[in-house]
């Protein structure tokens, strides 16, 4: 006679639930992002909610971590190599560094194309409706202005 396992089965969401908030909350807790645990609990606890939820945010992780890991794995390449010959390191300056992020963003949107696709079609027509064209043209201009009037000065 089989175990009958289908209570974990059913503890799974659970699970994801709690381990995704305990990892999101140890990484703004670490981060310090708010000063206040409450902000960094309810912030984690709407990350891990949108998480669970969303099939497709789990989908979207699911292609982004092998793209991730990769792409850190080449950098560890790159470094262990540099140092091996034992060049000088200071051509790796920001721009390297705004290249690697670069880099994880296309592969980041890359993976959010696939794992969206299905939620694309239906509402592609609507994209090219002129009000979203007004929209982003709106949220252009109030970031710049926003830009301009809080920056703060050094």
């Amino acid at each position: 006679m089989p175990a009958d396992f289908s209570i974990v089965q059913a503890a799974v969401p659970f699970l994801t639930f709690l381990i995704t908030l305990v990892v999101v909350l140890a990484i703004l807790l670490k981060a310090k992002i708010f000063d206040a645990f409450i902000f960094n609990f309810v912030l984690a606890l709407a990350i891990s909610l949108i998480f669970v939820t969303f099939i497709n945010a789990r989908e979207f992780v699911i292609r982004v971590v092998p793209f991730f890991a990769i792409l850190l794995i080449c950098l560890v390449f790159i470094l262990a190599v540099i140092g091996f010959v034992g060049k000088d390191i200071s051509f790796m300056t920001k721009g390297f560094g705004a290249a690697f992020a670069i880099f994880l963003a296309v592969g980041m949107i890359i993976a959010a194309i696939i794992s969206f696709k299905p939620f694309q079609n239906p509402y592609a027509s609507q994209i090219l409706e002129p009000q979203w064209y007004g929209a982003i043209i709106i949220l252009v201009i109030a970031g710049a202005a926003s830009w301009i009037f809080f920056k703060v000065k050094k």
